[in-house]
C-alpha cells in the first residue's frame, strides 16, 4: 500500500512539475494552472483509490517525492 502511495504521489509531482516549463511571462498562469491540475488529481485519488488512501500521509509522500 504505502508503495502504491509512494507511486501516486510521484505522479502527482510530476504533473505538478509538468507546468513550469514556459516563458517567464507565463509563469504564475503556469503555477496556477499546475496546482489546480495537482488539487484534481489529489482529490481524484483520495476519492476513489481501490484502496483507502490517508490524504495527510499521500500529501507527505507527495512532498517527500519532490
Amino acid at each position: 500500500m504505502k508503495l502504491k502511495i509512494n507511486a501516486l504521489a510521484g505522479l502527482a509531482v510530476i504533473v505538478l512539475l509538468s507546468g513550469f516549463v514556459s516563458s517567464d511571462n507565463d509563469r504564475f498562469f503556469e503555477i496556477s494552472k499546475s496546482i489546480d491540475v495537482f488539487g484534481k488529481v489529489y482529490r481524484e485519488i483520495t476519492l476513489n483509490y481501490v484502496d483507502d488512501v490517508d490524504p495527510s500521509e499521500f500529501m507527505e509522500s507527495g512532498i517527500k517525492g519532490m
